[in-house]
């Protein structure tokens, strides 16, 4: 299973980022093994943040929806480990919700905890990773 994600194209997206003085936010979704699709800079869905206990979740390939109700003037949060397999990928939490990893990366689909949260609301690769890790579909609910 090692070595599933090295994206060296978007390792270099990265880079390039990190020596910008404004530091801008690439924002990705795995699509294959060997692709991601990277969102444009500041585009609508690049304003919803990182949660552990996310109100947002994937329905389809590229479409997210309502986990739970969302009250008025809730920010909109999805968990990125639903989105990423990015061995590379990690990111600091600070969503201090009862659910909080305090670390997000890009292995967390592997957690069965996550599996049962989630149940089959993950991108499509990181759902066939699961099935391959598990020996069968995401279970949960």
């Amino acid at each position: 299973m090692a070595g599933w994600s090295r994206q060296p194209k978007l390792h270099d997206l990265f880079a390039a980022a990190a020596t910008n003085p404004d530091h801008p936010y690439i924002d990705t979704i795995a699509v294959t093994e060997t692709r991601h699709l990277v969102l444009p800079p500041r585009s609508r869905n690049g304003y919803g943040n990182h949660s552990c206990d996310p109100n947002l979740w994937w329905v389809s390939a590229y479409e997210l929806a309502t986990r739970r109700e969302v009250a008025a003037n809730e920010e909109v949060t999805n968990d990125y480990a639903t989105s990423t397999g990015d061995d590379e990928f990690a990111l600091t939490c600070s969503c201090r919700t009862s659910h909080c990893r305090g670390t997000v990366t890009g292995h967390d689909w592997r957690r069965p905890d996550l599996h049962h949260r989630y149940a089959g609301h993950w991108v499509p690769v990181l759902l066939t990773r699961i099935h391959q890790l598990t020996g069968s579909a995401a279970v949960g609910g």
